[in-house]
């Protein structure tokens, strides 16, 4: 008899998985062969080819494995971020290397100026950070050279790098302090929450943007009471009645995207709006049930009550403390069960009031209705390639009428009307 591993069908991946960590977080791949490129048509080398190895947390005495000859540091502070680097290579190497880069030929001088050696260290540094500021790689993360001279001798987050130019390998490496390694991890991680969609799979996903120009906030019992010919003041319009004065805000799902404006029929993009407001409606019902008086004195009322029991109980306790202990001892010596059976019956007694206290009526909900110009269906990846400054051919004309829209759906057509200094909009027709 043969017995069946639960899920023997799913591929098993090693536990050692679940404690790896993305060292530096999310950042944007490094374009190594465009930096080799670049590298190359500067120094006219036939090619210059990178070659990084994976990250990796060296110990102290680790640093500095497999440097021969004396280390020579250049340490590097990122623009924006915390820490500094330090990149290391041999004397030997870089000497190696400036023959390579000057004279094309590794070996036409043995001996080396160690000024002259520095300084052309730092030249070669600075010609890779212009391309670097080329490369336009993290926007806002530009290198700068620092004066320092100490060795790092701690542990530390290292990275290899091998490259190859005229035949010859040559090596350096990175040593990146704790301080860069939190910071930068703290402004990629950012990127890991953003749901990236091929270019080809956005261009199919279609979604519909509103163009919404106002709102109005009523119960769904004015509502059906109202009729057409009916004028609704807003609560809010960005349009002149005119219709070619004013703002629109195009959102998604009712969270606003970009503020827009109006012009001839076309959409023209201004800009992403930092904030928006948030309406607090309150139930019609509450208002129409007393004034504003009254009602707080009710409020308070119940608030007194509770005050009073509880002054009345500690009088009592203070008079007497003997019946305390009683009242302790009967509680003790009470079934659990009955204890239990009386507080349910309580606790339901207490909803039961607040139920009969409060109805509440369906009709008196509030509801806000959106005053739409007009609707946009386009794709995921139009959508988010849209800047200020474009403009959308629409076909707008909020003067020949707008639709009412709750929640999504359209429930009438009116005209924007302006009546002295307030703006609303005439029913003609509901859905």
């Amino acid at each position: 008899m043969t017995i069946a591993v639960p899920y023997e069908w799913l591929r098993q991946v090693p536990l050692s998985l679940l404690e790896e960590e993305a060292p530096l977080g999310s950042p944007p791949p490094f374009p190594w062969d465009q930096l080799g490129t670049f590298f190359a048509k500067m120094f006219q080398l036939e090619s210059f080819v990178l070659k990084p190895s994976l990250w990796k947390r060296r110990l102290p005495d680790e640093l500095y494995e497999g440097f021969g000859g004396k280390v020579l540091p250049l340490f590097v502070e990122l623009a924006s971020l915390s820490g500094d680097l330090c990149f290391i290579m041999s004397d030997g190497e870089v000497d190696r290397l400036m023959n390579l880069l000057l004279a094309h030929d590794p070996n036409s001088i043995a001996m080396m100026d160690p000024d002259y050696r520095q300084g052309f260290y730092q030249f070669m540094a600075l010609e890779v950070f212009n391309i670097f500021t080329k490369l336009n790689y993290a926007n806002g993360v530009l290198p700068h050279l620092l004066e320092k001279t100490d060795l790092p001798s701690t542990s530390s987050l290292c990275q290899d790098i091998a490259f190859e130019a005229g035949g010859i390998t040559f090596t350096a490496r990175m040593i990146l302090s704790d301080e860069l390694t939190h910071s930068w991890k703290e402004r990629f991680t950012e990127h890991t929450l953003k749901v990236l969609l091929p270019e080809d799979v956005s261009e199919k996903i279609q979604v519909i943007v509103h163009l919404e120009a106002g709102h109005v906030t009523l119960s769904k019992k004015e509502w059906m009471e109202a009729s057409s010919g009916d004028f609704l003041l807003l609560d809010q319009c960005t349009l002149e009645n005119e219709g070619e004065k004013g703002r629109v805000i195009l959102t998604l799902d009712g969270k606003p995207l970009y503020r827009a404006k109006i012009k001839d029929g076309n959409v023209k993009i201004l800009e992403s709006p930092f904030f928006h407001e948030i309406s607090t409606n309150i139930t019609p019902q509450l208002q129409k049930e007393a004034p504003l008086g009254d009602t707080f004195d009710d409020e308070f009322s119940e608030f007194d009550d509770d005050f009073t029991d509880i002054e009345e109980t500690k009088t009592e306790a203070v008079q007497t403390p003997v019946k305390v202990k009683e009242a302790f001892k009967d509680v003790d010596e009470a079934p659990l069960e009955e204890s239990e059976d009386k507080a349910l019956e309580t606790d339901e007694g207490k909803l039961k009031s607040i139920a009969a206290a409060k109805p509440i009526n369906l009709q008196d909900i509030p509801l806000t209705v959106v005053i739409e110009v007009g609707r946009l269906q386009i794709s995921v990846g139009k959508l988010m390639a849209l800047e200020p400054g474009n403009l959308l051919d629409l076909n707008i004309h909020p003067e020949n009428g707008v639709d009412l829209v709750v929640n999504g759906n359209v429930i009438g057509k009116g005209e924007l009307l302006k009546i002295g200094d307030s703006l609303g909009v005439r029913i003609f027709d509901k859905v």
